[in-house]
């Protein structure tokens, strides 16, 4: 049954508070059908229920359409915003690697030679 109540909430797109109660009262639904049918298999149960669209959306039908739309709006509109600024870091990452391929490198290579002078005096041997 994991998988059904995985799905279900997948399918109920409405506030976190609200989503836990369609949640309880689902499962208080299929502990009510297991209560009637002790032996039922959980597709058996998953029968009763429906499918998780279908229960989702009656589910959702006992919510307020205002409030529902708002929550898309408010989605919608950060879904733009990290689209807006994945794609700004891309643009400036793309300037930053097009700025170092077309810069000359700036290097300054210095040398330094030392010699070392031989003394001339008496040869010690």
């Amino acid at each position: 049954m994991g998988d059904y109540f995985r799905a279900l909430e997948r399918c109920l797109d409405c506030p976190g508070k609200d989503r836990e109660q369609f949640l309880a009262q689902a499962r208080r639904m299929a502990d009510d059908f297991l209560q009637g049918k002790p032996d039922a298999t959980p597709d058996e149960v998953a029968g009763f229920l429906g499918e998780p669209e279908e229960l989702a959306r009656c589910l959702l039908e006992e919510l307020d359409p205002e409030l529902l739309e708002r929550r898309k709006r408010r989605r919608k509109l950060g879904r733009r915003i990290l689209t807006g600024v994945v794609a700004a870091v891309m643009v400036l990452l793309i300037a930053w690697i097009i700025l170092l391929e077309t810069q000359p490198l700036m290097v300054e290579v210095t040398e330094t030679l030392t010699i070392y002078e031989d003394k001339e005096g008496p040869d010690e041997t």
